[in-house]
């Protein structure tokens, strides 16, 4: 069985990303219905864009973390000091720059928003409150991440970044002020 969770068309061609079950799911990518497994590990595939002739899929390796798979290959990522596991849930690229948003889990805090650009992370929260990201989009040199973080007791807060400080596109009497 299979499970598709992001499509792209690119030059009259489809491409989705998602998990193909063998002996577990499996990050896979589709090519006008034609099937590369991405992984030989238990995994996701969440997202997936094409720039030029280059595709990103985006996704989680389950016990080695967010990644990033260019061409079916994975690029190499780090990851914020004490990372217990990450995510990743977006990816866009444009030029030589790839960019994903997702989250990670820093031991002894909440998993943190976090966006990668060609590897390195950079933190969008600080760990007070559980939040991550789940889109990243480009608009000329401009960067966003939208997603969520959790203070509680309030219910989830949608958030967007790069706005110092952040967006909330949500108002609960227990939100924290912005």
């Amino acid at each position: 069985s299979s499970n598709a969770g992001s499509v792209y068309v690119n030059g009259g061609l489809v491409y989705w990303a998602g998990e193909e079950f063998i002996k577990a799911y499996t990050a896979s990518l589709w090519r006008d219905g034609t099937l590369a497994m991405l992984s030989d590990r238990y995994s996701s595939a969440k997202s997936v864009y094409a720039d030029g002739n280059n595709i990103y899929v985006g996704g989680t390796e389950y016990g080695v973390g967010g990644r990033i798979w260019k061409n079916g290959q994975v690029m190499p990522l780090s990851y914020p000091a004490g990372t217990g596991s990450s995510e990743i849930n977006s990816v866009r690229a444009a030029g030589r720059a790839a960019y994903a948003a997702g989250s990670a889990y820093i031991t002894g805090t909440n998993h943190v928003a976090v966006y990668w650009k060609n590897g390195p992370p950079v933190m969008l929260t600080d760990g007070a409150a559980r939040a991550g990201g789940a889109a990243v989009y480009l608009s000329g040199r401009d960067l966003y991440v939208a997603g969520y973080a959790t203070y509680a007791p309030a219910p989830i807060i949608t958030q967007l970044w790069p706005h110092t400080p952040p967006l909330s596109l949500s108002t609960h009497p227990n939100t924290p002020p912005a």
